[in-house]
């Protein structure tokens, strides 16, 4: 058994950081010793979702030791901190996002970036088409491709009455986001034309969106930060949910409504390697029309022969999906492989 280290920025409230907190309580969970390290305690508050392992070591501060067998960093920065120490420790830079891509005018951090992709160690990353970016600027250097798990805490539940769409998200926060408010927008399209129940999460409070405050008239709920069994329950209610932005690696929410029995209508430029168009997701690009398009051609759809003809093979395939390729279990088995003998 290994002592390692998982190297975490902070607790901000999206899928990469639940990520990082899966690896830590699996790797311990099969006897591993795992520390994990807060970096930036600056705002540092427990979040309701957050659920550690009682062996999961918690430290928060910016002294990082590297005294272990494996030491693993989760951003651009972490990475080239990492690279830069001498220790005999194996390191690894998980990868969940081209992070160049969040502030693609900003030259100093798209340097940065971009520096971190050439790091002397193995790089994991979680989507193919991260992959093959980064191979342009990190030629042959070593590279592992291993997707994600979803929690077995998703699962199907008891939907809404009548037309009810999920909005994941309500605007983008990077450029690599929903910047263009395609959700809200369509959103509020579909409950003008359809008389759709709207319902909204984010991480953050509905007043930070305030590009998309003139949509706002069309929720019924709003939800910020929703706990694990909150969200549990938002992934369950709808009809389908509605999500945008113009890149993603690998997005949680998708996958983790997918298990729970709702099918997503996705804008997408580049990323989620789970979803297949017309056959567990119906997936367009980043574009208003076209994603407008889908959503109220499948709404109609639904008026016309009911949710189970409109949705039915599409949760079929999803569930089955995502009990074939989405245990935590299966995904760590390819994970301490890597960590242990990359």
């Amino acid at each position: 058994m290994k002592n390692i280290l998982i190297l975490c920025p902070s607790l901000a409230i999206h899928g990469g950081i639940r990520v990082l907190v899966e690896w830590a309580n699996h790797l311990a969970r099969r006897g591993h010793t795992v520390t994990f390290q807060i970096v930036q305690p600056a705002g540092y508050r427990w979040q309701s979702w957050i659920d550690f392992d009682p062996a999961v070591r918690v430290q928060v501060g910016q002294v990082i030791r590297v005294d272990y067998d494996i030491v693993v960093a989760s951003t651009p920065m972490l990475a080239l901190m990492l690279d830069s120490t001498n220790a005999p420790c194996k390191k690894f830079y998980l990868l969940q996002m081209l992070e160049n891509l969040f502030e693609p005018n900003n030259k100093q951090w798209v340097d940065m970036c971009i520096e971190s992709y050439k790091v002397s160690f193995p790089i994991i990353g979680i989507s193919k088409w991260v992959e093959e970016e980064v191979r342009k600027h990190r030629g042959d250097g070593k590279m592992y491709y291993v997707g994600n798990g979803v929690s077995d805490d998703f699962k199907p539940g008891q939907k809404d009455e009548g037309l009810t769409i999920l909005v994941e998200g309500w605007g983008g926060y990077n450029d690599a986001k929903d910047v263009d408010l395609l959700a809200p927008r369509v959103a509020e399209v579909l409950y003008k034309e359809y008389g759709a129940k709207i319902i909204a999460f984010s991480q953050f409070p509905l007043a930070f969106h305030k590009k998309a405050k003139q949509y706002e008239h069309c929720l019924s709920e709003y939800h910020e930060a929703p706990s694990r069994d909150e969200l549990v329950r938002l992934y369950q209610r709808p009809t389908f949910m509605l999500k945008a932005s113009k890149y993603d690696a690998r997005s949680c929410a998708p996958v983790e409504a997918m298990k729970c029995g709702t099918v997503t209508v996705r804008a997408i430029e580049r990323g989620d390697d789970d979803l297949v168009n017309y056959h567990n997701s119906i997936i367009t690009p980043y574009d208003w029309g076209k994603f407008y398009g889908r959503a109220r051609d499948l709404c109609n759809i639904i008026k016309n022969v009911g949710v189970e003809r409109a949705l039915g093979s599409y949760q079929k395939n999803g569930l089955e999906y995502a009990a074939r390729e989405l245990s935590w279990e299966i995904r760590m088995n390819e994970i301490e492989n890597i960590l242990l003998n990359g």
